[in-house]
């Protein structure tokens, strides 16, 4: 009898430290699966930091770079090394069907009269050179003395030198074709422009 009972609660005691045991593993896997939820969380909420921004090769010079720019005849070639010393000049790039764009050169071109003594080169790469021709009948380019040219920037130098990431895109260079500034997207405005050149 007493076997029996020292056995009874023996084997009381054991199920009592397994149902410990199973318990704890229970907690544990549970405190674990927890933590890795919100260590997973954590790292899917926080994006990864973004690469850096490669420096653009204007920054290595401060002289105008020599390039060519097809203007809207489709067979001349302008190259910028022709740009003579002696005026400021405004290097633009834009898109003829970028909003943004236009919105800019909407209101540049009614100021066109306080930058006399700046010349304008408005460059593009659209594809369809036509739209280019179109621009300048619809915006009447040609009235404009300081619009020296729109064209097309079919070898994408722009984009590649300057590291132009959002349009538009412009650039100022002294009387001594030194840089002054490189501009893009909401930073091309015709204030910046004006006391930049003057």
């Amino acid at each position: 009898m007493t076997c029996f009972v020292f056995g009874s609660i023996s084997f009381s005691l054991f199920l009592q430290s397994m149902r410990k045991v199973f318990l704890s593993a229970v907690l544990f896997g549970l405190f674990a699966t927890t933590v890795h939820a919100q260590e997973h969380a954590k790292s899917r909420a926080t994006p990864p930091a973004a690469p850096a921004k490669p420096p653009a090769a204007y920054t290595k010079e401060s002289e105008m770079p020599s390039f060519n720019i097809l203007e809207t005849d489709s067979v001349t070639l302008f190259n910028t090394s022709s740009i003579k010393k002696g005026k400021r000049s405004v290097i633009i790039f834009f898109d003829p069907t970028c909003s943004h764009c236009i919105n800019f050169l909407e209101k540049l071109f009614p100021a066109m009269d306080s930058f006399k003594k700046v010349n304008f080169y408005m460059i593009s790469a659209v594809h369809d050179i036509s739209k280019l021709r179109k621009f300048k009948e619809d915006y009447h380019t040609d009235d404009y003395k300081n619009i020296k040219l729109v064209g097309k920037d079919q070898e994408l130098f722009f984009i590649s030198h300057y590291g132009l990431q959002r349009f538009p895109g412009a650039v100022v260079y002294d009387q001594h074709k030194k840089l002054q500034g490189f501009y893009e997207s909401d930073e091309v405005k015709v204030s910046t422009l004006y006391e930049k050149t003057h």
